[in-house]
């Protein structure tokens, strides 16, 4: 359970303190306000009706709802197109349980973008949602005007080690999915129980967001999060960068600004464009702990 909860944790993050875990309903506002897409891997809800799209993918083990806040205060002006990886929100995903789930998620988006006749979007992610906005980038460079990177490295396995390679971490990250399958039962018992007192750790500021959070975590499929863990161990696009051609933003939490600067400014090297912005007075879900400075940002880079 402890390496369940570490990854989780801190999936997709270069600066995170484990923290622990638990369940809170995860529905994204009223879906009745929402135009609603489902696909294989992800579902899809579209807020708003003029200005231009911004797509926000949220990070391991959390739900749509985590972009709650940030439709609420840009809906007027924007469309909102909130991605929801299918089992982060609680409900067993078979697709999402076996090889492909981060090309299955590309795909899918890439689908719903053609679908809904929507040109290039803005795609923001979250921590693991940061990796996916990289590889939708990559992948799909006809259907994106720029990214946002939030809290997140192109490489999650420099984390572990400053000279991992996917070779290196291939072992750990086989371990990693292994232990969490193994604790799947203990982790489905956990979630019902839930969490009502400060986890503490490094998510978030406050110890209301972390609750909140903690009890998104383990109510995640915990084998759809295994799933998500090993490909993100097995996904390396710090060479792949250097061919994102549109406006990149990065921000990060600066809580360690020395080590968070130098592992950043390390992995983000072959795209030098990529505007890195340390935030101060955060953990790692900034849009929660600093939404001003956040919605700020994404709005400067949708105009």
């Amino acid at each position: 359970m402890k390496i369940w909860t570490l990854v989780t944790a801190a999936a997709a993050s270069s600066l995170l303190a484990p923290a622990a875990c638990s369940p809170v309903a995860a529905q994204p506002l009223a879906a009745a306000q929402a135009a609603t897409t489902e696909h294989d891997h992800i579902r899809t809800r579209l807020y708003g009706t003029k200005g231009p799209v911004i797509v926000l993918i949220p990070g391991m083990s959390t739900p749509g709802a985590v972009w709650d806040e940030t439709v609420a205060a840009l809906r007027t002006d924007h469309r909102l197109l909130v991605v929801e990886v299918k089992g982060f929100e609680g409900v067993p995903t078979p697709a999402n349980e076996g090889p492909g789930l981060i090309d299955g998620i590309v795909a899918d988006l890439a689908a719903d973008l053609t679908s809904r006749r929507i040109g290039k979007a803005i795609v923001a992610g979250h921590s693991f949602g940061g990796l996916l906005a990289m590889k939708f980038a990559l992948d799909r460079p006809d259907q994106v005007k720029g990214i946002m990177v939030v809290d997140a490295l192109p490489f999650f396995g420099t984390v572990l080690d400053d000279k991992a390679t996917v070779e290196s971490v291939t072992p750990q990250a086989n371990m990693m999915k292994t232990q969490m399958l193994a604790n799947r039962e203990a982790m489905k018992a956990a979630a019902v129980r839930g969490v009502s007192k400060d986890p503490g750790g490094g998510m978030a500021a406050t110890p209301e967001a972390r609750m909140k959070i903690a009890n998104w975590a383990l109510k995640a499929d915990p084998a759809v999060v295994a799933q998500a863990v090993y490909e993100d161990l097995m996904t390396d696009l710090r060479g792949d960068i250097a061919a994102i051609e549109v406006p990149m933003v990065v921000l990060y939490q600066a809580q360690d600004p020395e080590k968070a600067q130098h592992r950043y400014v390390t992995d983000y090297a072959a795209q030098p464009a990529a505007r890195l912005v340390p935030v101060a007075n955060t953990a790692h879900f900034i849009m929660i702990d600093r939404p001003d400075l956040f919605q700020a940002e994404l709005n400067a880079l949708a105009r």
